[in-house]
């Protein structure tokens, strides 16, 4: 997997990810971090340099540099096929679903040997459990996280 993350503050244009750049900093990804650790650490070095951008304009010392196409890391939605883990508690994966849902892209899910494509999320549980890994209800796939029960629409890949 990858070894490093990273946070960039940039300006806003028409492309996805191609606008100047007010900040940039990297962060390793330890071996076994988890999803919430990661999110925790990445948004403290966005709050540090979101700061830091304001306090640059305020004293009108801001400056936007180009992107590196080479260390642009992020593909566009429609490029990237993205593997769900259910090593993560269902609310963040319903959240992230339901925030990329505009994207109209389908990711993916194994468990218990076999692949979904999952086309939405639907509602997710924190306090139900499931005996099994995952379940058919009611053309719904219904799936065991860590923690919480996360429902999605899907089909079998």
């Amino acid at each position: 997997g990858e070894k490093y993350a990273g946070v960039s503050l940039h300006q806003m244009d028409s492309g996805w990810d191609t606008g100047k750049l007010f900040a940039q900093q990297s962060a390793l990804l330890p071996e076994g971090v988890t999803a919430r650790e990661m999110s925790v650490k990445l948004a403290t070095i966005g709050g540090q340099l979101m700061s830091r951008c304001l306090q640059q304009g305020r004293d009108q010392q801001l400056v936007l540099h180009q992107q590196s196409t080479v260390l642009r890391y992020w593909n566009k939605p429609e490029d990237a096929v993205l593997q769900l883990s259910l090593a993560q508690p269902a609310r963040e994966l319903y959240h992230f679903l339901c925030g990329t849902r505009r994207f109209g892209r389908l990711y993916r899910v194994s468990v218990a040997g076999q692949t979904f494509a999952v086309q939405s999320a639907m509602a997710c549980y924190d306090n139900l459990f499931l005996e099994k890994d995952f379940e058919w209800r009611n053309s719904h796939l219904w799936l065991r996280c860590a923690p919480g029960i996360l429902q999605v629409r899907a089909r079998p890949v």
